[in-house]
């Protein structure tokens, strides 16, 4: 083996033929040819010799031995790698059955680490244990019933206080939500915004229906909500989980359901149209358009009712009418407008509707001025309140995007199907398989976390900032922490 540069690799060459030597070109560079030849051993000397003449550089063996004994050497040495191989294969899998005892003996220490933190926010002494404790008051029956189990009756003191006024105003009460099963998986959403205050409203049941529309229609294809069903119920089902895991494939095994309804409407399985379809994305977009805008109107409405019913739990009816209904009488006032205007050609329905946005917008105005003690400022904070409305179309504009996202991502599946469709038969059911399996996988992936994204974005800033404040403390029960052993109560019946 040996090289030259290309200045000299003419009279190499012709001398190599001259001298009847078979060889090859292994490589051609800019500057350099790289060849090989094979000659007989009693024509090695005189041979390297001429092309040393020629300017040929030799290649050599930079190993002691040569290349047949570096191969028998090799072929051993990965012989004793296999048998090595073997015996580390046997002692991984005599490992593996010990993993389970050190995980559970983690979680026993893990518990008993929680058990002496808490001990050390416990007032006591030689003979006498305080503790002080929230207590969900469902599980108050249940607590009483262990403990006086454990100790007798003359042995425990046990009383009972509800939170003061003090304890709730300043923040100090935690909180526990409290919902059905349906609606439990959503919690995680509500949690990642904020955990609301001991007496404020829980958004989560309010906010569960229109995220679960919301992730449909953003989705909206049937064939990929097939597979997010079948995927969460395997999980759920079939795979030991952690708790919280378990939760999260909940929710997405509820929200399958959504796309899939989403998917039959608008008659798409994988990009692909079905026999059926009540709305063409690609024909219905205006339909599309004004739907969406009729769900952010029926959630924006309930956000403001929701803001009048925690200032009537609280008593403030001035601030429920200023921030709830005389909005929504502002909102019914432009739209009775537009509708008597553009629609039914109404002056009755238009009139109207412009004495009941005047009159709103005067209350959003006047109410602060009842409630300050300065007059001006009061006057200039209803103004203030009453240029809000500009964000109210911001608002709606932000739903457009249940239909920007729905007719998207059925349109890249569209696109995917027909890259394929274009490859040669022997391709498209070959590689072209194996192609559009992994397009369509890419596709659920990023159709799902824009709809996660999304669907959360329009209940944090359009939802929740009409009537949510947050800001509570979680209820933190004292529990084993479960990161590997899931504890289940067992019921007694």
């Amino acid at each position: 083996m040996g090289r030259a540069s290309n200045d000299q690799w003419e009279d190499i060459q012709s001398y190599l033929k001259k001298a009847k030597v078979h060889y090859e070109i292994n490589d051609s560079q800019k500057n350099e040819t790289f060849f090989s030849g094979l000659f007989l051993k009693n024509e090695k000397e005189t041979i390297q010799n001429q092309l040393s003449e020629l300017g040929a550089l030799f290649e050599q063996n930079p190993y002691e031995k040569s290349p047949k004994k570096m191969l028998a050497t090799a072929k051993e040495e990965q012989s004793q790698l296999w048998q090595q191989q073997k015996k580390m294969t046997k002692e991984i899998g005599r490992l593996k059955q010990q993993v389970a005892y050190l995980q559970l003996n983690e979680e026993i220490l893990l518990t008993k680490i929680q058990r002496e933190k808490t001990k050390e926010n416990l007032v006591h002494s030689n003979y006498v244990v305080v503790i002080r404790s929230w207590i969900a008051a469902e599980d108050l029956p249940e607590i009483k019933k262990e403990l006086f189990q454990v100790f007798g009756e003359n042995e425990l003191y046990f009383s009972l206080e509800e939170p003061t006024r003090q304890q709730i105003d300043e923040n100090k009460v935690p909180t526990k939500l409290k919902n059905k099963a349906l609606i439990q998986p959503f919690e995680s959403l509500t949690s990642m915004y904020a955990m609301p205050k001991y007496e404020e409203i829980d958004p989560t049941p309010w906010m569960a229906p229109f995220y679960f529309v919301f992730f449909g229609m953003m989705v909206a294809d049937t064939g990929y909500g097939l597979i997010i069903l079948l995927a969460s119920t395997i999980g759920l089902h079939f795979i030991p989980l952690k708790r919280n895991i378990k939760t999260f494939l909940r929710l997405f095994q509820i929200l399958s359901f959504s796309i899939i309804f989403w998917g039959i409407i608008y008659g798409s399985a994988f990009g692909a149209d079905l026999p059926f379809q009540l709305l063409n994305p690609t024909e219905d977009f205006m339909t599309i358009f004004m739907i969406s805008l009729v769900f952010g109107g029926i959630q924006l409405f309930t956000g403001l009712f929701l803001a009048a019913k925690e200032n009537i739990k609280k008593k403030d009816y001035l601030s429920a009418v200023r921030e709830g209904f005389s909005w929504q009488g502002i909102l019914i006032g432009i739209l009775m407008i537009a509708l008597g205007a553009m629609i039914v050609d109404s002056e009755a329905i238009k009139n109207s509707g412009i004495v009941l946005a005047v009159v709103n917008a005067l209350l959003i105005v006047g109410i602060p001025i009842i409630q300050s003690k300065s007059k001006v400022g009061g006057f200039f904070s209803g103004l203030y309140d009453l240029y809000g409305i500009t964000g109210y179309i911001g608002d709606f504009v932000s739903y457009s995007r249940l239909m920007a996202l729905g007719i998207s991502g059925g349109s890249i599946a569209m696109a995917f199907n027909l890259l394929v469709g274009t490859l040669p038969p022997v391709a498209r059911f070959t590689i072209g398989i194996v192609l559009l399996v992994v397009l369509q996988a890419l596709n659920i992936f990023l159709s799902m976390l824009s709809a996660y994204v999304h669907a959360a974005r329009l209940q944090y800033v359009e939802f929740f900032g009409k009537f949510f404040e947050g800001g509570g403390k979680a209820f933190q029960p004292f529990k084993t922490e479960e990161k590997y052993i899931n504890i289940h109560k067992k019921s007694e019946e």
